[in-house]
């Protein structure tokens, strides 16, 4: 089962999130498959927390996680039914912000 608690025009964060939590339960795959999501879909990622893991990726001098504003951060978490596996995926959502200002 898939819920998504709110919407927007583009999907790609969360469907990534719903890949990433399933690929990054298996320890040996995590790295790579988030550092392959980071360089491709998803570079606005600069944080990933399994249970057991945080991943932190290269953060511009602009989009340091301590420069952002609380409404420039989306935070984006999966959980599983059935099984204690929950996945969040920290954005900056700056660049969006900005543009809804214009």
């Amino acid at each position: 089962t898939v819920l998504f608690t709110y919407s927007e025009n583009d999907a790609t964060r969360p469907s990534t999130m719903i890949v990433l939590h399933n690929q990054t339960s298996y320890p040996a795959f995590a790295n790579r498959a988030l550092e392959a999501a980071v360089n491709s879909s998803i570079p606005d990622l600069y944080r990933y927390e399994t249970k057991n893991e945080t991943y932190t990726f290269d953060q511009t001098k602009e989009r340091r996680e301590e420069r952002l504003r609380e409404r420039e951060k989306l935070r984006i978490v999966v959980e599983q039914e059935g099984k204690e596996m929950r996945t969040v995926g920290y954005f900056a959502y700056q660049s969006e912000r900005q543009n809804q200002a214009l």
